[in-house]
């Protein structure tokens, strides 16, 4: 052999040296003995577990596992499964140095003897942390979803494949009852045969989400109200593969808030019913201020008659005074004649008859006047108690006036009590009509 040749053989066999040792440090495997004990780790290995460099030769590949996988019964199985062929890739979790855990893409290979008998045990490892725990998140939140909603799954046309528990209890039935069903089974069959139901299914079909508030019929027709998402599962060409719905029972807060709803549009109707009462009574209390003003006006022009009545009646004692003034005079006059006409003798006698005839009118005509006088103090009591009843009258209308200008105030009072309470009760309303629709998406059934 040459030395040209040889100097090639040399330069081959380094340039294999230096791959084997650049493979070494990029990937991370072990070679372990048949009963565990590692006989070589790779910088990478080593640096993946967190050891420094050397420090896992010799030792047992059981420092690498958990306290249950560890047990001297546990890892035998383990061996025994990988030198009998039964385990040869799997996502396991081992302890680094520091006693983290790490989650390990890992893959055994068999190193056998010319005899087919197994010497060594090759472990590939790459970290999988990162994935796993994403995976065990996300395992962790269906789990939760599964104990907590509803759930179910449909094929494009509509057929139930299957449903958990939780959904079952929802609508009364068992898996058996309803797998194979459509699900218009569900539905109220007026709204199963609308051309927005089928319309419903397109969307779905064609991919798209649906989320909103539903009513359902249940085993028996039981009514129930559940808020639910419909989410088209799609393959990695688009197309869509099938439809899985989440759902919640929210039959007990919807029949609350329609019965509420209920409360409040009667509520309201018996507000608008007491405003319009108040409005009545607000223009009764009006009009019978007016007649109460229209009472005191007649009761003030009756006051000024009375009051006319006594000046008059006051003339009139004046003139009856006069009178008995007069008829006294008459009847001193009539005396004197009667003493004349006696010294006149015969020829007085007929003027004595004129004076007694005269004496006579004066003495009726002061009875009349006695009686005149008599009958003014009457009318004159009367009066005064007429005045003093219409003064009492007045006050008492005043008195009533005044009530009803408080009762005028209060109706107006509550009338706007009440519009501000009709108000409030709309807006009560509007909520909870938005409560009830909410996420709600037109035509959706």
């Amino acid at each position: 052999m040459n030395t040209s040749t040889l100097q090639a053989i040399r330069t081959r066999l380094g340039f294999a040296r230096g791959s084997d040792k650049a493979s070494d440090e990029l990937s991370a495997y072990a070679e372990l003995d048949t009963q565990g004990r590692i006989l070589k780790a790779s910088p990478a290995y080593e640096q993946l577990m967190g050891y420094p460099p050397g420090r896992l030769t010799g030792h047992h590949h059981r420092e690498l596992h958990g306290p249950g996988d560890a047990q001297s019964e546990a890892f035998a199985r383990f061996l025994g499964d990988i030198t009998a062929g039964r385990l040869v890739k799997s996502i396991v979790q081992r302890i680094r140095a520091n006693g983290d855990p790490i989650w390990l893409q890992v893959s055994y290979q068999l190193v056998l003897d010319r005899h087919g008998k197994v010497t060594r045990i090759v472990e590939q490892a790459a970290d999988v942390s990162e994935q796993q725990i994403a995976a065990l998140d996300m395992e962790a939140r269906l789990e939760a979803l599964d104990r907590t909603q509803g759930v179910i799954e449909f094929a494009l046309d509509g057929t139930i494949l299957t449903a958990n528990d939780r959904f079952l209890e929802m609508v009364g039935y068992s898996l058996d009852e309803i797998v194979g069903k459509h699900h218009s089974l569900l539905v109220d069959p007026l709204e199963a045969r609308s051309p927005a139901y089928h319309a419903f299914w397109d969307r779905l079909r064609a991919g798209r989400h649906a989320s909103s508030l539903f009513r359902r019929i249940g085993h028996g027709g039981r009514e129930i109200w559940i808020q639910a998402s419909y989410n088209p599962v799609l393959a990695a060409d688009g197309q869509t593969l099938k439809v899985i719905k989440y759902a919640t029972d929210v039959t007990s807060q919807t029949q609350a808030a329609r019965a509420l709803q209920q409360e409040v549009v009667q509520l309201a109707e018996t507000v608008q019913g007491n405003a319009q009462l108040a409005s009545q009574a607000t223009d009764i209390s009006q009009q019978a201020q007016q007649r109460l003003q229209e009472g005191r006006q007649v009761i003030d022009r009756l006051i000024a008659d009375m009051e006319a009545i006594h000046a008059s009646m006051k003339s009139i004692t004046g003139i009856t005074d006069l009178i008995d003034s007069i008829t006294l005079r008459t009847r001193l006059l009539s005396l004197n004649a009667r003493v004349e006409a006696a010294h006149a003798g015969e020829a007085g006698r007929g003027f004595a008859v004129v004076a007694t005839e005269i004496n006579g009118l004066a003495t009726q005509c002061k009875n009349a006047t006695n009686e005149i006088h008599d009958l003014l103090e009457q009318a004159a009591h009367c009066v005064q108690q007429g005045e003093m009843h219409t003064a009492e009258a007045d006050q008492a209308m005043l008195r009533m006036a005044t009530a009803i200008r408080d009762i005028s105030q209060s109706t107006q009072s509550i009338q706007q009590a009440a519009a501000r309470q009709e108000g409030g009760i709309k807006r009560v309303n509007a909520a909870v009509s938005e409560l009830q629709q909410a996420n709600h998406l037109p035509g959706d059934p």
